[in-house]
């Protein structure tokens, strides 16, 4: 059964349950939505893996599907960036580009951050993903510096200053 972890204004980000993999695997086929996250692309039962591995079946933190209204529109996340932090990201699917839904997911993670794990926010980007570089700004993020992920590469961070 899906929680809803927190909403706000038809924008929700919630738990995952075995029925959204086959939907959301789809987007780890798709190198337009990958790549900038992973720079490549995974097949079915990579894809798989990789989702119940990594989503928030149980827990709060992890991978989350961000749900307009009560549909899946993509993922996202809240992980434990460092000591003093946590991370936010966002992925929607391409059906819904454009409409400010990656800001309303990126305010919505972020305010889950402020205030309740009472935390500092950050958010990282390839150095390319310059339309995500636009979210982070209207949502209050400043670039701090570039950095190596192990797993991701090259990346921009971005810090909220409040």
């Amino acid at each position: 059964m899906r929680k809803i972890i927190m909403s706000k204004n038809n924008i929700a980000i919630a738990t995952t349950t075995y029925s959204d993999i086959d939907y959301l695997s789809s987007f780890f086929g798709d190198i337009e939505l990958m790549r900038y996250t992973f720079g490549k692309t995974f097949n079915k039962d990579e894809s798989i893996k990789y989702i119940k591995n990594n989503f928030n079946f149980n827990t709060n933190l992890g991978f989350s599907p961000i749900l307009l209204e009560s549909s899946i529109i993509g993922f996202g996340g809240v992980f434990k960036f460092d000591n003093n932090s946590y991370e936010l990201g966002y992925i929607l699917d391409k059906n819904y580009w454009g409409r400010g839904l990656a800001t309303k997911a990126a305010l919505l993670q972020l305010d889950y951050i402020l205030y309740t794990l009472n935390s500092n926010a950050v958010a990282t980007t390839h150095p390319d993903n310059l339309a995500s570089q636009r979210v982070l700004a209207k949502c209050g993020f400043k670039y701090e510096k570039d950095i190596f992920m192990k797993y991701r590469g090259e990346r921009k961070i971005f810090r909220y200053i409040s």
